[in-house]
């Protein structure tokens, strides 16, 4: 489907770019599939009856066949659009856990999966020596320790914690500069005032 971009200035013409529009899910799969090509494959659960497990299933088999160096990009991609029209449990049945676990796209969401459990962690024993060694600043430090979404600032408040003191812990969770508290002073009569009396 031909288009074009144009910029006009005033009323005249002066660019005009022209390209072609493909509309993938207007595509029969099979197209894909005849082709052979990694790139065309990888796009497979895009296409008019992507959706079904056994083209979906020739599009991996086809992909398997080539040098993985050709290959492992796009059925990397193949797997991530996949994984859009199935549920887990049909997405698995369909391709295979081991194919799927071998994916990059698969092994990036598992060591996003670890990082995250490490901030998990870490916010909670920060969050825990908070509450045992500066009880009266909880309601200040906690909602920092929950925003903060970097393991090693995590730890290294974790090691803060039990050595600062109130004031200070809070000055380097908050960056804020600790409060300190003003003596109350009481007026005195001066020592004429005194005599006078």
């Amino acid at each position: 489907m031909p288009d074009a971009y144009r910029q006009h200035v005033g009323d005249r013409l002066a660019y005009e770019w022209r390209f072609d529009v493909v509309r993938l899910w207007e595509i029969d799969a099979q197209v894909a599939l005849r082709s052979g090509e990694a790139g065309p494959l990888a796009l497979v659960p895009l296409m008019r009856g992507g959706d079904e497990p056994s083209r979906l299933l020739e599009a991996v088999h086809r992909l398997d066949a080539m040098p993985k160096w050709q290959s492992e990009g796009a059925l990397s991609v193949l797997l991530g659009f996949a994984a859009e029209r199935y549920d887990v449990e049909t997405f698995f049945a369909v391709l295979g856990k081991d194919r799927v676990m071998q994916s990059w796209i698969w092994r990036m969401g598992v060591d996003e999966g670890e990082v995250l459990g490490q901030i998990k962690n870490a916010r909670q024993v920060c969050a825990d020596l908070v509450k045992e060694f500066h009880p009266d600043s909880v309601s200040v430090v906690l909602p920092a320790i929950e925003a903060c979404d970097q393991p090693e600032t995590l730890r290294s408040w974790t090691l803060q914690c039990v050595k600062l003191s109130d004031g200070a812990f809070v000055a380097l969770v908050t960056g804020k500069p600790p409060v300190r508290m003003a003596r109350s002073r009481t007026t005195r009569p001066s020592r004429r005032s005194a005599k006078r009396r």
